[in-house]
């Protein structure tokens, strides 16, 4: 006879790894739920109790490493899990129950040990509540829309220090502090028109012999500034996304984005709106390679696409904010060769 719980274990297990699949796996906390999920997996195939010790998890991690230091390795990694469960709560339930079909999300727990020589802490996947009034209603359209990509929002990116100050754990914001970010470009694009005015003013009186070519520079860089600005005030208010601002990407990071999210009750009433920064990932159809979100330009001006990080020329496809689904824009469609 199928052993429910175990099967109900698998499941949780096996979504929890589709998900973590998705990240780049460059965070220490992130190979570590990921490898409880395999091993879980093996565990139920094997037909053994689908509960990982630490000792377990030490080998598979640092196969090289002395399991003298298990605890130790182990500890510095797990002290870092609650913050990052705080951070992609929202995204791993959004996840679940689109992709998943759960009525929960999972997750690790960790079973402390009573101490003493033998006595090993404890991993095991949960199933915990997910916070319908904050995530996503499931994605009707998956069913009903041909697609060759489908996205998934996840928190795997860095954003800036300047970010990590105005946003919440989850990098959304709510309240004045929303505004604030809505309006922030009009700020930029004051303090750019106050440059362009001064600037103007000293350049009033030179003469050709006389002429700054400093002060030329810094004006033409104002207005270059001042007219980005002005467009990404303008796309942000008509479309609700956008590539976000570099100020609030580390260096290195491109595809994070920034949008406005409406949150409604499970009544589907309206409660408020958070502006909210994250990124969107797919898996490429073609290659099987990690699909990020960029800006359209040259080729689809004014447009947020995803590109294949194998092929970010070729393998360009659609993004759908409300679909969450996206089609081939160059070459052939997927769904065109299936048929």
């Amino acid at each position: 006879m199928e052993n429910i719980q175990d099967k109900s274990i698998e499941r949780l297990a096996t979504c929890l790894q589709s998900y973590l699949n998705l990240q780049q796996k460059e965070k220490a906390e992130i190979k570590f739920l990921a490898m409880v999920a395999r091993l879980t997996l093996q565990k139920i195939q094997s037909g053994t109790d689908p509960v990982i010790n630490s000792k377990e998890l030490f080998l598979e991690l640092f196969p090289m490493g002395d399991v003298k230091n298990t605890s130790t390795k182990l500890a510095n990694i797990w002290r870092n899990v609650p913050d990052f469960q705080v951070s992609v709560r929202n995204r791993v339930s959004e996840y679940a129950v689109n992709n998943c079909q759960l009525e929960v999300y999972p997750w690790v727990e960790k079973i402390e040990s009573d101490g003493g020589a033998g006595n090993l802490a404890k991993y095991r996947l949960i199933g915990l509540a997910i916070n319908k009034a904050e995530i996503a209603s499931p994605n009707v359209y998956r069913k009903t829309l041909q697609h060759d990509i489908e996205y998934t929002p996840v928190q795997d990116f860095k954003p800036s220090w300047l970010a990590r100050i105005f946003f919440d754990k989850e990098f959304e914001i709510i309240g004045y502090k929303k505004w604030m970010m809505i309006f922030f470009p009009l700020v930029e694009m004051l303090f750019y028109i106050l440059m362009i005015i001064v600037l103007l003013i000293a350049l009033r009186d030179q003469t050709l012999a006389n002429l700054s070519l400093y002060k030329i520079g810094l004006l033409i860089a104002a207005v270059w500034f001042f007219i980005s600005t002005l467009r990404r005030f303008e796309r942000f208010a008509d479309d609700r996304i956008i590539i976000t601002s570099d100020h609030f990407m580390a260096w290195g990071e491109l595809s994070i984005v920034q949008e406005v999210v409406t949150v409604n009750d499970e009544n589907d009433n309206f409660l408020y709106k958070k502006v909210r920064l994250t990124k969107y990932v797919g898996i490429c159809p073609i290659c099987n390679a990690r699909v990020e979100l960029a800006k359209g330009e040259p080729d689809f001006p004014k447009r947020i696409v995803g590109r294949c990080k194998e092929s970010p020329r070729e393998h360009v496809y659609s993004f759908d904010r409300v679909t969450m689904l996206g089609n081939m824009l160059r070459g052939f469609s997927i769904q065109e060769n299936k048929q």
